[in-house]
């Protein structure tokens, strides 16, 4: 063989061992509009250190947000998806 094709056929190896490598790597979600909801909504009756001593996963943090809800908070749909997600993800 060639050294061109010997050289291109170690490229392509090189090119699809990145390629697979990299696609596995998962994206960190954008958790900055939950933030802004916990830290806008949230905190109007709770002091930031009582929600970040709570540990719960996403099912006990939906509780307690559908929770507050039913007691007053003002959380749209889309707030408390948010505020969940962020929650979750950070206090667990």
């Amino acid at each position: 063989m060639k050294k061109t094709t010997l050289l291109l056929i170690l490229v392509v190896i090189v090119f699809s061992l990145f390629a697979f490598g990299c696609g596995g790597a998962k994206a960190t979600p954008d958790l900055s509009a939950g933030k802004a909801v916990v830290e806008s909504k949230c905190t109007t009756c709770h002091a930031i250190g009582v929600i970040e001593v709570a540990k719960y996963d996403k099912a006990g943090w939906t509780d307690t947000v559908t929770r507050m809800v039913a007691k007053g908070a003002a959380l749209t749909a889309d707030d408390q998806t948010k505020a969940v997600e962020y929650l979750a993800a950070t206090y667990k």
